[in-house]
């Protein structure tokens, strides 16, 4: 962890003796009482940072887990995750250790999941892009026929137009001229 190669060096008679019986211990002074105090309260020490990094841990993986849910498309409790995390590693009656296999048995499942529903999602993008398409040419075909209509609407009139001029011929040229001049 982070402690000191020297300040561990001062515990190394204790892990030595720890396995041993009384009778074993040879060495004077190490069943002092200072001794074995100041082992307390380096293993006190030790738990509290080996809890507070389990916590850090099972924050990272409920981070974890609700990204994968995130990307599923699937809604959780997140903060009341995190704080059922934070309730049971503060009590202490948790083991820290289990609450990590615990959460990465939950993010195997999740994962699980969401690549069951991966499929299902994409199928409903291809329909929602189908869909869009559809509506763009239904537009499309609007659009095309409100131009076509006035343009029949014209060509129709210049056919009708030519056939009047041809019927009337130079009269209505020669009206047209004189009305010019």
């Amino acid at each position: 962890m982070d402690t000191p190669d020297d300040y561990r060096h001062l515990f190394d008679h204790v892990t030595c003796n720890i396995s041993s019986s009384v009778d074993e211990v040879t060495i004077p002074g190490a069943l002092a009482l200072d001794l074995i105090e100041l082992a307390e309260v380096e293993v006190e020490r030790l738990d509290q940072l080996k809890f507070s990094r389990m916590k850090e841990i099972a924050l990272k993986k409920q981070a974890e887990l609700e990204e994968i849910y995130a990307h599923a498309h699937k809604e959780i409790d997140a903060e009341a995750a995190r704080e059922k995390i934070l309730a049971l590693d503060d009590s202490g009656n948790v083991e820290p250790s289990k609450l990590i296999a615990d959460m990465d048995s939950q993010i195997a499942k999740a994962k699980e999941e969401a690549i069951s529903r991966k499929e299902i999602l994409n199928k409903v993008e291809k329909w929602m892009s189908a869909c869009e398409e559809g509506s763009w040419l239904k537009r499309l075909t609007f659009i095309k026929a409100y131009w076509k209509e006035p343009y029949l609407c014209i060509s129709s009139f210049s056919k009708f137009a030519l056939g009047e001029f041809s019927i009337l011929g130079s009269e209505l040229l020669t009206l047209y001229c004189c009305n010019l001049m």
